[in-house]
């Protein structure tokens, strides 16, 4: 037997409901539209993500209860994801948490994966980010997005794009003609570049004062030279 709840919306009396009554559900209504129940179909192919969030939405709205979901979740797969329920629900006793749970890591984790590689290349330094929690936000991209690769291809993969997407464009090209072959000798490479870099810059605009005086002397001198000359010149002309 189905009541109404408070806001006129039909749920179960039972805490359970039976697969032929799953199989005789009509049109259900999500805010107003209606959303038939054949839309309610994962075969595995599709976005995971996506039909997940479109079944817990029917499912909060129409206020399901837990067995609700699982019959439900159970009766909208089909392809390959109905062959996966097939298979385990022979060994194992699925709750709805644990069946929506295996499910993500059987068909959305290529999605995760793909997600993470989108951040991981997207990833730049921050103008007031330190190149210490450049390299640890990067890592911990790079950990999701290439978990199933070997050490040295992930270590690869961070140390090219540290360098290559930190602000300094100068130290980051630097410490990439240098191969470094860890995330720390790139860090330090590119420091030592910028420390030296800004010893450097920091001099060309000041002068010392030795030589200051001295140019100041010999312009000095050259003028002094350059208006006996002209004297001369002028006396020599008189006569």
């Amino acid at each position: 037997m189905r009541m109404k709840d408070g806001k006129g919306r039909a749920r179960s009396s039972s805490s359970s409901t039976s697969p032929g009554l799953v199989d005789k559900l009509g049109a259900l209504t999500v805010q107003g539209q209606a959303l038939n129940s054949k839309d309610l179909r994962y075969d595995g192919k599709t976005s995971w993500l996506a039909f997940r969030k479109k079944f817990e939405m029917c499912a909060d709205y129409n206020i399901w209860t837990e067995t609700e979901r699982l019959q439900r979740l159970v009766w909208s797969l089909t392809g390959k994801a109905g062959e996966f329920y097939a298979i385990y629900s022979e060994v194992v006793t699925f709750t709805y948490a644990t069946l929506k749970t295996r499910l993500g890591e059987r068909f959305g984790t290529r999605e995760v994966i793909e997600m993470s590689k989108v951040m991981f290349r997207q990833a730049l330094q921050a103008p007031d980010e330190t190149l210490e929690d450049w390299a640890d936000r990067l890592l911990e991209l790079a950990t999701h997005a290439f978990y199933n690769l070997p050490e040295w291809h992930l270590t690869e993969e961070v140390v090219h794009h540290f360098c290559q997407g930190c602000t300094d464009k100068e130290a980051g090209k630097h410490a990439l003609t240098q191969k470094p072959k860890s995330l720390e000798v790139a860090m330090n490479t590119m420091k030592y570049f910028q420390h030296i870099s800004q010893a450097i810059d920091g001099k060309k605009g000041k002068k010392p004062r030795e030589e200051v005086s001295v140019n100041a002397v010999q312009k000095s001198a050259a003028g002094t030279s350059m208006l006996e000359r002209m004297d001369a010149l002028t006396k020599a002309v008189k006569e």
